[in-house]
C-alpha cells in the first residue's frame, strides 16, 4: 500500500470506518466500510474522505426521506390501533407496524 493509499486509511478511521475481515478482491489488500460504502483505498478511486461523502450524499438523502415516511405510517397505524375494535383487524395492524418498526431499524442502520 503507497502513502497516499495509507493516510487515507488513516483519515476513514478517525472518522469512523471500520476495516473489514474480507481482503480486497482485486489486488487482496485491505477494506473498509464507511457510511454503508464497502471499498479497497488502493484501487476504488476514492481520493479522500469528502470524495466519498459527495458520492454517498444522495443515497443518505434517500434513506432519510425512506425512514420518514416509515415512522410517519408508523404515526398513522399507531392512531388506527386505537379505534380498531376488530381483533383479526388488530392482528393486521400490530403485523404492519412490527414490519414497519423491522424496516426502520434497517433503514437507521444502512444510513449510519
Amino acid at each position: 500500500m503507497d502513502k497516499a493509499s495509507q493516510k487515507l486509511v488513516v483519515e476513514f478511521m478517525k472518522r469512523g470506518a471500520t476495516l473489514l475481515k474480507e481482503p480486497c478482491p482485486k489486488c487482496g489488500g485491505i477494506m473498509l466500510r464507511y457510511k454503508g460504502v464497502e471499498f479497497c483505498p488502493s484501487d476504488s478511486g476514492i481520493a479522500s474522505v469528502q470524495q466519498l461523502e459527495e458520492q454517498t450524499k444522495p443515497a443518505a438523502d434517500v434513506y432519510e426521506e425512506m425512514l420518514a415516511a416509515v415512522n410517519e405510517k408508523i404515526g398513522q397505524l399507531k392512531l388506527e390501533l386505537k379505534e380498531c375494535k376488530d381483533n383479526n383487524q388488530l392482528s393486521i395492524i400490530l403485523d404492519n407496524i412490527k414490519k414497519l418498526v423491522e424496516i426502520s431499524d434497517l433503514l437507521k442502520k444502512r444510513n449510519a
